[in-house]
């Protein structure tokens, strides 16, 4: 068998792997009786999540908004192709949700525009359409967008 020179790279490189491998083990010793498990953790981040979302602030008129828009769905002009309205669970899913996309960008107050970038997507799944307004190829979806534009903001 031939013998296999080591270099001096090699050798340097070896130290440094080896120290490498202690270090992360000197890390994983000291933090690792600290650490919680992963499910703790996101229990924990849910819950600080969740106060987040409650402080953000719903201004009066906002909370009128989301009302109309709600009420819109039994007494308007578009309301006629709708079989089944939302209920208040939906008005307050949909102010649930204009908080919580606040709360991810960074705002401690809703806006208007939270509220009709969600309005589709809390409210169109808590209605039912028309026999006639599924017959001419309508969607809840669509019927939102209509409400939307029918509904003054603020």
């Amino acid at each position: 068998r031939a013998a296999r020179r080591h270099s001096v790279g090699d050798i340097t490189g070896g130290i440094r792997l080896a120290r490498c491998h202690d270090q992360t083990h000197n890390i994983v010793a000291q933090f690792g009786r600290q650490m919680h498990p992963p499910h703790l953790v996101a229990r924990t981040m849910q819950g600080v999540q969740r106060q987040g979302v409650r402080r953000v602030h719903l201004a009066p008129e906002l909370r009128d908004y989301i009302v109309r828009l709600v009420m819109a769905t039994r007494e308007t002009d578009t309301a006629r192709d709708i079989a089944h309205a939302v209920s208040p669970r939906g008005t307050l899913a949909l102010a649930a949700a204009a908080k919580a996309r606040a709360y991810l960008h960074g705002r401690r107050f809703a806006l208007p525009e939270d509220v009709a970038a969600l309005a589709a997507d809390a409210l169109a799944h808590r209605m039912v359409l028309s026999w006639r307004a599924v017959a001419e190829g309508g969607s809840a979806r669509a019927v939102v967008a209509d409400i939307l534009n029918e509904v003054e903001a603020l």
